[in-house]
């Protein structure tokens, strides 16, 4: 099956929406960036932003199968807002939509230090980043709080083989 990144469009916004249901899913899928409940004017924000890229990942049929964001910031581009809904996981879709990532980013910004952030916990993204080059960094830790739990994010870069 044929599968593109495409720029987000107000359109993919309830599907994305959708994905997040609870506090904790737009936690975890958005870090302390975007409130709960998640809206259209949070993801059009961010879309029309000029140092962002927002991305959704479709099939050949235009459905919506993932969301992704890039930020540019001076001397970096990181990636963030990655999710890939559960109904699709386990498909190697996560896969599929950061190494499309990655070659936008190779072509667009190919001199740019590339980095993004992870919850500890999220192991499965963990290890995917890990398997595409990214390398968890000692620093850059960060912590947030929801419901009496502490998440852990860890900073990870990436390395080009």
């Amino acid at each position: 099956m044929e599968y593109r990144l495409v720029a987000f469009a107000q359109e993919h916004a309830k599907e994305v929406i959708s994905w997040v249901p609870t506090a904790e899913d737009v936690l975890l899928f958005a870090g302390s960036a975007y409130q709960f409940p998640l809206t259209e004017d949070q993801l059009i924000a961010s879309a029309n932003d000029e140092n962002q890229r927002v991305f959704s990942f479709v099939n050949k049929e235009n459905e919506v199968l993932g969301h992704c964001q890039l930020f540019l910031l001076a001397d970096a581009i990181k990636i963030g807002r990655v999710i890939i809904p559960q109904k699709y996981r386990g498909r190697s879709l996560g896969k599929g939509m950061m190494l499309s990532l990655m070659d936008y980013i190779q072509i667009h910004f190919p001199n740019k230090f590339i980095t993004l952030n992870v919850f500890t916990f999220n192991t499965k993204a963990i290890q995917l980043y890990e398997k595409l080059g990214f390398v968890r960094q000692e620093t850059g830790m960060k912590t947030v709080e929801i419901n009496g739990q502490t998440w852990t994010s860890v900073l990870m870069d990436y390395r080009a083989h």
